[in-house]
């Protein structure tokens, strides 16, 4: 006999916090990045071009960078990091020996070598096990 009144006292508990959602909030987006979290007008594409349009606007990327597909962009104040697959930046490139920053990192296939380090003017870029590219200030 005591499981119902159990039961109902658990249920009336629980039913405020389900009505509320429990205090979350479900709009919020990771700033100065191009991951966005939650629900909003924007999905984290629009937020890789529109990062991606602010670093070329801001010159910290080239004009000439290749035409991109599968595009993601990190930004972190001054830091930035781009991953892409299609070719890789050629104008005024060098081969260089740089590690990727912080920012580039999370775009980085796990276990895998980055290859034909380069560097392309104030911007470093390599090629990733999988033929896509990764670019970094």
């Amino acid at each position: 006999m005591k499981t119902p009144l159990i039961s109902a006292v658990a249920l009336a508990a629980a039913i405020p916090l389900l009505l509320t959602g429990c205090g979350a909030d479900n709009t919020s987006t990771d700033e100065g990045t191009g991951t966005s979290t939650g629900t909003n007008d924007t999905s984290p594409l629009q937020d890789a071009d529109t990062l991606f349009g602010d670093l070329q606007n801001a010159g910290s990327i080239p004009k000439d960078f290749p035409a991109t597909k599968d595009l993601r962009v990190e930004v972190n104040d001054d830091e930035f990091g781009i991953a892409w697959k299609g070719d890789a930046m050629t104008n005024g490139c060098k081969p260089g020996d740089a590690t990727p920053n912080s920012t580039a990192s999370i775009l980085l296939i796990a276990d895998g070598a980055l290859t034909d380090v380069q560097q392309c003017g104030d911007v470093w870029q390599a090629t990733q096990a999988d033929g896509s590219h990764v670019a970094w200030n």
